[in-house]
């Protein structure tokens, strides 16, 4: 079953990493080999970057492409990168370059930055940036309440609402993941086109703010929008153990087909940007999950979960 996943940390925490930790082989819990073990189609890279901890986030963010491309290029009989949906090649691994965080691109410098290739961005991580807010703090992010926390007043800033259409018009996709309710509720006011919650979950199933209320989810579906599934397990139940299980994620797939959207889920891992237990322990593991999925819902609903709701996007988009 040909697997595409909106979301993974990989090639940021590759670039942080020891020199010998490439993308061809390495610890984490994306290789290509693993890709390629897992019936991979394509892989979504983001670059992400602590906007507390780092200075320059452009210039930075710049060098990290320049690393993706080297990486892609030395196994380019394996892999390829996609700037636009006619790119995908069925007989290898794709690869498609996306940026968390909308504080590492400065809307005067969005062109450019499509030009080098970034195909879409998450508008905020855990802290309020130039665009808008996060439901999460993170600068208070110590106990499961916190986690908890929802912002349902502080949306897009005048430079946000700029900013989504901007992205709109260039063909760079729009991701909501960690933004607070305002902002998702925003972002469907200001556009017009289907966007992406690309690693977040059911708050109906485990009552944290990085996961979306229903509400938002079926007027996300009415656009025809995507949401990846997160494998951490914080965002998968309520029990606190830390643990990321293949029922847990079910059970939110069910939701989902419950609210009448399983035409617009997918997988969004976050590997490599997640920890705990994972019972889908890195790339090699999607078998098991496909596996546990033939079991719940038929072989076309199996098909859109995996791969082809994103795709269906892409091919709307890019």
């Amino acid at each position: 079953m040909r697997i595409v996943d909106l979301h993974c940390d990989t090639i940021t925490r590759l670039y942080f990493d020891d020199e010998d930790d490439q993308l061809r082989e390495n610890e984490c819990h994306l290789d290509l080999q693993k890709l390629e073990s897992g019936d991979y189609l394509l892989q979504n890279f983001a670059i992400f970057l602590d906007m507390t901890e780092y200075e320059n986030l452009d210039d930075l963010t710049k060098k990290i492409i320049a690393y993706y491309y080297e990486q892609l290029e030395a196994n380019k009989e394996r892999i390829k990168p996609v700037f636009k949906y006619d790119d995908l090649d069925h007989s290898k691994l794709n690869a498609l370059l996306t940026v968390e965080d909308s504080e590492l691109i400065p809307y005067e410098r969005l062109e450019e930055f499509y030009g080098l290739g970034v195909r879409m961005i998450t508008l905020t991580w855990n802290y309020p940036n130039r665009v808008g807010f996060p439901n999460l703090d993170g600068y208070n992010l110590e106990s499961y309440e916190d986690l908890r926390r929802i912002d349902r007043d502080n949306g897009l800033s005048a430079y946000g609402i700029a900013y989504v259409k901007k992205m709109e018009e260039l063909g760079i996709i729009i991701d909501v993941s960690h933004c607070s309710d305002k902002v998702v509720g925003d972002v469907l006011e200001h556009t017009t086109k289907p966007f992406v919650a690309s690693h977040s979950n059911a708050r109906a199933c485990c009552d944290v703010g990085r996961n979306l209320p229903d509400d938002l989810i079926v007027a996300m579906a009415q656009r025809g929008c995507v949401i990846g599934l997160n494998y951490l397990g914080d965002f998968l139940s309520d029990d606190r153990a830390n643990e990321s299980r293949i029922a847990d994620m079910v059970r939110h797939l069910k939701h989902f087909e419950k609210l009448g959207v399983l035409d617009n889920v997918g997988l969004g891992s976050d590997f490599d940007g997640i920890d705990g237990k994972l019972e889908v322990y890195d790339g090699r593991a999607l078998p098991n999950l496909v596996r546990a999925l033939k079991k719940e819902f038929t072989p076309v609903e199996v098909k859109k979960i995996t791969h082809l709701n994103v795709l269906r996007l892409y091919q709307q988009l890019l």
